[in-house]
């Protein structure tokens, strides 16, 4: 009987657990470097997103970041974006999915780095401010230039069962930060305990107090 609690409990845990993902195509922003291109699956917005890894800035390869690059814990390629401090010059991609359920809330999760660009010179403190449908729903935190990386995360509501997701630098600094390992999986709500849950495990405790009490 008490292995029956402790596997009733378990698969109502594993229920309370269960989330899945929309089909978010190449979260890992696995791709040919490039200059002005970003991965499969995804599409320029604005400006010239980058497909980078850790030997190359820009797409070309050279050491043309700020400070030292690493892998983020995805690993491969990434995409750089930037943005100037006069408004003027300003990156951004996204990718439309397609198979959202309307009402339902979702985690956007990714890794960041501020690696900056050496020359011309992007070295300012920025972050990423994640989009839908083109309009800000979220922003990681600001970070100065650096060779980590940041898990960071923003949750939305789907209102339509289709939504541009996308990305872009948060302020006007002056600045070149890099994304990878996105993320997009739906928030589970709370499974309620059944009434009776309660009742049997009283019950059984009872049950094994008076098998005690016998012995």
């Amino acid at each position: 009987m008490k292995t029956v609690i402790l596997t009733t409990v378990g698969a109502l845990a594993l229920v309370a657990g269960q989330v899945s993902a929309a089909t978010l195509t190449n979260g890992s922003l696995s791709g040919s470097l490039a200059n002005n291109g970003v991965p499969s699956g995804w599409t320029i917005g604005l400006g010239s997103p980058d497909t980078n890894q850790i030997d190359a800035a820009a797409g070309f390869l050279g050491t043309n970041y700020a400070v030292a690059a690493t892998n983020s814990s995805d690993g491969g390629t990434w995409v750089g974006i930037a943005r100037d401090d006069a408004g003027n010059f300003i990156e951004s991609f996204y990718q439309t999915v397609t198979d959202l359920i309307v009402g339902q809330a979702y985690t956007l999760g990714w890794e960041t780095a501020n690696f900056g660009f050496s020359s011309p010179l992007y070295d300012g403190d920025n972050g990423i401010e994640a989009l839908l449908d083109g309009v800000g729903i979220g922003t990681g935190a600001l970070h100065s230039v650096g060779s980590s990386w940041y898990d960071e995360s923003v949750n939305f509501v789907a209102t339509a069962t289709s939504h541009d997701i996308g990305f872009v630098l948060a302020t006007g600094s002056r600045s070149y930060l890099q994304i990878d390992g996105i993320t997009l999986t739906e928030v589970s709500a709370d499974v309620p305990v059944p009434a009776s849950l309660p009742l049997l495990v009283a019950g059984i405790g009872g049950l094994i107090a008076l098998r005690r009490k016998a012995v």
